[in-house]
C-alpha cells in the first residue's frame, strides 16, 4: 500500500508545528498501548526525553480542565521558549469546553503570530482509536440495507468543525509506542522530510552538540524563517484547483463542502512552505503541494457516511444503489484501516484520488 495513506510520523509532525506555531492531534493506536498506558503520558514522556530548546526542557502539561490552558502572554513571567499543552482523548470534550477551547487556541494563535515574540505554545490533541471500531459486526448482516448501521464510516475525529479546523493536520503517536510498525512508519517518510533533520538548514554547533547528546535542538524550528521561501501564482492557483476538486468529489459530503474550509489555502500554503525550506529550497514545488495535501486535507474531510448525506439521491439517484455503494465503503475501509494503520484511509483515498485527476503547473 502506497505510504501516502498513512498517517504522518509524529517526531515531523510536532517540529513542523513547532515551526509553524500550530496544534495538532495525534491519533494513537490504542491496541499498542501495555500495561494500561495512557497516550498523552508517552506524548509527554517522548518530547521530555528527546527535544531541547535552547538551554531550557521543553515545559509541557497533561490538561484535565480547558481553563487551565493559558496564552503566553497571560504568564508573562514564564520565560520559557516553547511549552506544549496534551490533551487526553480530546474527543470527549462537551460542546462548551469545545467552544471555550476555540478561543483559548484563538488568542494563543495571536500570541503565537505576533510580531517579536520569541515563545511558542502548541496545543496536543489526543485521539485513541482500536481496530476493532472498524471491523464489521458479527452480530450484524454483512450487507447493510436500507438504514443500515454505517458507523465504521463516520470519521474517528468527534469534534465539532470550528474546533477541528483550529488544529492544521493529524499525525500517528511517538515512535516508542510500538517498534515493527512505526519504524515503518519512520522509514515512509522522504528523506528530504526526516524527523531527524533540522527544519533550519543552518544548523548550528549548539544543535549538532544537542543532538550529540541524545536530545534534538528546537531552536532551529522556533526561529524558522520559512516564510521566506517563495510561492508563484500558478502554484497557489494548483492548491486552489485542489480544494475545489476536494469539494466537489463524489464522496464529499457536499453541504460542508466537504471539509476544505476556507483556512485551507492559508494552511497549506504555510505547510508547503515548510516542506519546501526543509528540503533545501527557496521556492515552493508542486510535489511539495502534494505532500502538504496528503498530510493536511484528511483530518478536515467530510464524507457522506448516510443516504441523507448524498446530493445524488436530489436528482434522480436510487436510494438502493446509494446504500450499495457505502456498504462497498465499509468494506474496503474496514479492511484497509487495518492494513496502513491510519482511521482516516477514506478520507486520505480521496485526497489521493483529487490530486491525480488535478494537473500541477508545469
Amino acid at each position: 500500500m502506497n505510504n501516502n495513506y498513512k498517517l504522518p510520523d509524529f517526531e515531523t509532525c510536532f517540529r513542523y508545528s513547532v515551526a509553524a506555531r500550530r496544534s495538532f492531534l495525534s491519533i494513537i493506536n490504542a491496541d499498542y498501548l501495555v500495561d494500561e498506558q495512557k497516550p498523552e503520558l508517552i506524548i509527554k514522556e517522548s518530547i521530555e526525553r528527546s527535544y531541547l530548546c535552547g538551554d531550557d526542557p521543553v515545559r509541557y502539561s497533561i490538561v484535565s480542565n480547558v481553563e487551565e490552558i493559558q496564552s503566553t502572554d497571560e504568564n508573562l513571567e514564564d520565560k520559557t521558549m516553547l511549552s506544549i499543552s496534551i490533551i487526553p482523548n480530546i474527543n470527549t470534550l462537551s460542546k462548551e469546553d469545545q467552544v471555550k477551547l476555540v478561543r483559548k487556541i484563538h488568542d494563543i494563535d495571536r500570541v503565537n503570530e505576533s510580531a517579536g515574540q520569541g515563545r511558542v505554545h502548541v496545543i496536543i490533541g489526543v485521539i485513541p482509536w482500536k481496530f476493532e471500531d472498524f471491523r464489521p459486526k458479527e452480530n450484524k448482516p454483512r450487507k447493510s440495507g436500507l438504514g443500515g448501521d454505517n458507523s465504521i464510516l463516520i470519521s474517528n475525529i468527534k469534534l465539532d468543525d470550528w474546533l477541528t479546523h483550529k488544529f492544521w493536520f493529524a499525525c500517528s503517536g511517538p515512535n516508542n509506542l510500538q517498534s515493527g510498525s512505526q519504524t515503518e512508519h519512520r522509514a515512509s517518510t522522504p528523506d528530504s522530510m526526516s524527523p531527524a533533520m533540522s527544519i533550519n538548514s543552518d544548523t548550528s554547533s549548539e544543535s549538532e552538540s544537542s543532538e550529540s547528546s541524545g536530545k534534538i535542538q528546537l531552536l532551529n524550528e522556533v526561529n524558522s524563517p520559512y516564510e521566506n521561501v517563495y510561492m508563484q501564482s500558478s502554484i497557489k492557483r494548483y492548491i486552489l484547483d485542489v480544494i475545489v476538486h476536494l469539494r466537489m468529489h463524489r464522496l464529499s459530503y457536499h453541504a460542508k463542502g466537504g471539509g476544505a474550509h476556507m483556512g485551507a489555502l492559508r494552511d497549506v500554503i504555510q505547510l508547503a512552505k515548510l516542506i519546501s525550506f526543509n528540503a533545501g529550497k527557496k521556492f515552493v514545488v508542486p510535489q511539495s503541494v502534494k505532500q502538504a495535501s496528503v498530510w493536511y486535507f484528511p483530518m478536515h474531510m467530510k464524507l457522506i457516511n448516510d443516504i441523507t448525506m448524498d446530493s445524488s439521491t436530489l436528482y434522480g439517484s436510487k436510494p438502493r444503489l446509494v446504500n450499495e455503494l457505502l456498504d462497498k465503503l465499509k468494506q474496503i475501509k474496514s479492511i484497509k484501516v487495518e492494513g496502513v494503520e491510519n482511521p482516516l484511509f477514506l478520507e486520505s483515498l480521496v485526497v489521493q484520488d483529487v490530486l491525480l485527476k488535478v494537473v500541477p503547473p508545469i
